[in-house]
């Protein structure tokens, strides 16, 4: 009898130890800082729900996301800009892209500026630094400052394509990430910027750009909101992404969570529309 209760013991000991060295994993997630900060909600809402996989998060830009995926210095890289990534890396380069949502470019400047419908050309010769003073335009006489990205934000490489801009003006300031482009524009009466859709702020103007199926001679100014990203009226939409490569075993448990209701409701409680799976 005592044997049997030893053994049983033994058992018990051996399973209890089995169940603490369960195997566990980091998932190293870098990029985009228009997604920083909701991937860092969904982060905390998918490790509540499970404990063996934990979320490593780092901002960076767009840029960076994509190249520590290609030398194996992140698991997953964020992207707020769609790369070609046959044109970049080549056929069979073993990179995945999955589209996660969709949100918009807003263009803001201060409360004080009655400036709050600019049409493509404007803000193209605004940019780049052809127009230099808000009464150029019909505004108040005020040396306009820009207030830009730096080359790794997927942000301003789509809002640098979208406008033709050939280059920002050299008199901008950069800004590491949205929300210090939205306080640069709220303390500075003829400061202009972009921001992710999900960082505007009610103290700063959002811009009302050109509706992009407007005749020049007809212009229909946009406001940026829900309904207008969703109909496809607001000309800055635009998906993000993420990318990664095969072979991490804790990657697909948090794609799948990706694809669920909880981070859905995260992603549209960030301003941004969640892709449809």
């Amino acid at each position: 009898m005592k044997k049997s209760v030893f053994v049983l013991s033994c058992c018990l000991l051996i399973l209890s130890c089995s169940q603490k060295k369960a195997k566990s994993y980091e998932l190293r997630v870098k990029g985009s800082e228009s997604l920083y900060d909701t991937f860092v909600a969904l982060k905390s809402g998918f490790e509540k729900n499970q404990d063996s996989i934990k979320l490593l998060i780092e901002g960076g830009g767009s840029r960076t996301g994509l190249a520590a995926i290609r030398s194996g210095k992140a698991d997953i890289g964020l992207s707020s800009y769609r790369f070609p990534l046959d044109t970049l890396f080549g056929i069979n380069h073993g990179v995945t892209e999955m589209i996660v949502a969709y949100d918009g470019i807003v263009v803001v400047n201060n409360k004080r500026n009655p400036m709050i419908q600019l049409n493509n050309k404007q803000i193209q010769q605004i940019f780049e630094g052809k127009i230099s003073n808000w009464s150029e335009i019909g505004g108040n006489d005020g040396v306009i400052t820009r207030i830009i990205r730096d080359k790794n934000s997927g942000t301003q490489k789509f809002f640098q394509e979208y406008f033709d801009i050939s280059e920002m003006a050299k008199s901008s300031i950069v800004e590491k990430d949205n929300k210090h482009i939205v306080e640069r524009v709220f303390n500075n009466e003829n400061a202009i910027g972009f921001i992710s859709f999900s960082y505007f702020a009610e103290q700063i103007n959002s811009v009302q750009l050109q509706n992009k199926h407007s005749l020049v001679s007809a212009l229909t100014f946009v406001d940026p909101a829900f309904k207008t990203l969703e109909n496809g009226a607001y000309p800055l939409r635009r998906s993000l992404q993420l990318y990664y490569s095969d072979g991490h075993e804790g990657l697909n448990p948090f794609l799948d969570y990706l694809k669920s209701k909880e981070a859905k409701s995260i992603l549209e409680m960030h301003g941004m529309l969640s892709a449809s799976y």
